[in-house]
């Protein structure tokens, strides 16, 4: 089986800077699939996929007035902002931008039929390699202020095998390990003193840096799953699994300030310390167990109802920043500071109560569901909104609890509705390690307390063929983006159209689609200072009224 797919389209913002676009779509993507039975009890299943990706740099208008990107140690302003004027769907983009990602995906699975067992053998090998180039600042500032230059490549393979049983009248089982090695390497270079004329002083925390970082990552598991049918109505579902993971990480960087006199690079030992360049490797390890157990309850032939408790685990991660904001920290307070640290593993407990049901002959299903979550030191990456330094850590306590429901129903030969919703209670109730932004109390990242979605469809017999109509309301509730609930988007309700015309099960076939059609102004991520500290503010809006066309044909 052979599949292609490309997308080629110009963004809609506006650099009014040079009259280009930002945020264009080009990608291109081919997979190829192969499934053999090489003899009475073996078959093979491989797929290959490359994927090319040259899409621009995620929209970022600056449409905020502020008088003041950046201060200094001494709190004076050391370069203006002029963003003054430009439109939502507008941004100042100085330095040039690019993007270039090539990705490559390969798995073969092969099982192996041993009558009442089956073996599984399922390997799997990954290739990745991404050249980035942007402003950092996002600003109509003098030169190319914050020019950043970086590139990124990973390899890793992965290998797992199954073992598990054909008979599952009463009891079913699997056992199975798992085993996968990585190798990421990155490069950054960001250099925000080239033209500068506003530096007026050696702390201004204004500079280039040259930052490298070589990671190897290992994980291995065992796992096994039990189902119990106790009755014809009543079964368990048992599993249980222990990770063991190990990263191994270099990080160098070299990097400088500016002087008063412009953008002359500083580097020099002070009071011991070495002030422009920094390195550390450590390597740490992190292994827990995690499973789960379900009890399902088939009350009717068309009624299931399920209680499942789960623990999840996530490795940590290596942290810290070994470059210029923790070389200023080793100025002021001593050497000892150029150290990566271990971040502890995320792990989430979990418990849900649910329900799928099929009734009117199949025509109405409604699923409903009940959950209350709760994460321990899960991992974060914010910013500090007065220094703009990265702050990553683990985040200590996060709990979630809320419903669900979603609706399918048949109403006649030609109507249909959908409709799904969803309400989460989420509050922050440990800090943890992240010390700037987080309160307790404050609603985690990206988690509305309300999500719904309905849509109506129409179909009616046409001209040899189909025609269906299909209207739908997407609405998302008050959603923050930091930790610090400064930054967030009021609820947004989008609506959408489509009409699309089918000759039959094979022939042609077109669409007509349309997106946001009451236009609506809104923004799907947003990381501004926030009030009383003048930054250069970035967002990035959604897609605004669209509309898009097409025919295809099937065969």
């Amino acid at each position: 089986r052979f599949a292609v797919t490309g997308t080629k389209r110009d963004g809609y913002v506006k650099n009014v800077l040079n009259g280009k676009t930002v945020g264009d779509e080009d990608f291109f993507g081919g997979r190829i699939r192969y499934r053999g039975k090489w003899t009475d009890t073996v078959t093979a299943n491989a797929t290959l996929q490359l994927t090319g990706d040259k899409s621009g740099e995620s929209s970022q208008p600056a449409r905020l007035n502020q008088s003041c990107e950046r201060f200094n140690a001494m709190g004076i302003c050391v370069r203006q902002v002029l963003t003054q004027g430009i439109g939502f769907y507008q941004t100042a983009v100085q330095g040039p931008d690019s993007f270039d990602r090539k990705d490559v995906n390969f798995s073969l699975q092969i099982d192996a039929d041993l009558g009442s067992t089956t073996f599984r053998s399922v390997t799997g090998y990954s290739d990745f390699k991404m050249d980035q180039q942007f402003d950092t600042t996002r600003s109509r500032t003098v030169g190319n202020n914050g020019l950043f230059v970086g590139d990124q490549s990973s390899k890793g393979y992965s290998q797992e095998f199954n073992w598990f049983s054909n008979d599952k009248s009463r009891v079913g089982w699997r056992l199975g390990a798992y085993l996968m090695k990585e190798k990421v390497i990155e490069n950054r270079f960001n250099d925000d003193t080239a033209n500068d004329v506003y530096l007026t002083t050696i702390f201004c925390p204004c500079g280039y840096d040259d930052f490298h970082l070589a990671q190897d990552g290992n994980s291995f598991a065992v796992f096994g799953t039990v189902n119990f049918k106790l009755t014809d109505t009543f079964s368990i579902d048992v599993g249980a699994r222990y990770n063991d993971e190990d990263k191994r990480q270099t990080q160098d960087e070299v990097w400088g300030v500016a002087t008063p006199m412009g953008a002359i690079p500083q580097c020099s030992t002070v009071v011991g310390v070495d002030f422009c360049h920094s390195a550390d490797t450590q390597k740490f390890k992190w292994s827990a167990p995690s499973g789960d157990v379900s009890f399902n309850w088939q009350a009717t032939p068309r009624t299931l109802v399920y209680l499942r408790a789960a623990r999840g685990f996530r490795s940590g991660a290596v942290g810290g920043v070994i470059g210029l904001d923790n070389g200023i920290d080793q100025y002021f307070f001593g050497p000892g500071t150029f150290k990566l640290s271990k971040l502890k593993e995320e792990t989430l407990d979990s418990v849900e109560l649910g329900t799928k049901n099929s009734l009117l002959n199949g025509r109405l299903l409604i699923n409903a569901a009940i959950f209350s979550q709760n994460y321990k030191d899960q991992l974060v990456f914010t910013s500090d909104p007065v220094t703009f330094r990265l702050i990553e850590g683990n985040l200590g306590k996060t709990k979630y609890k809320g419903a669900e429901l979603g609706i399918n129903w048949v109403l006649t030969d030609q109507w249909n509705m959908d409709f799904a919703a969803a309400y989460v209670d989420a509050n922050i109730t440990d800090v943890g390690t992240i010390s700037v932004g987080a309160k307790v109390g404050n609603t985690p990242i990206n988690s509305p307390a309300f999500s719904g979605a309905l849509g109506v469809n129409f179909s009616v017999p046409l001209a040899a063929g189909k025609l269906t109509a299909r209207v739908d309301y997407n609405r998302k509730g008050k959603t923050y983006f930091t930790l610090n609930d400064a930054n967030f988007e009021n609820p947004v309700g989008l609506v959408g159209a489509s009409l699309r015309y089918e000759s039959g099960d094979r022939g042609w076939y077109g669409f007509l689609v349309g997106r946001n059609l009451s236009d609506k102004q809104y923004v799907t991520f947003s990381a501004n200072p926030g009030a009383g500290n003048p930054g250069p503010g970035v967002a990035r809006p959604g897609e605004p009224r669209t509309w898009e066309a097409g025919v295809g044909f099937k065969f």
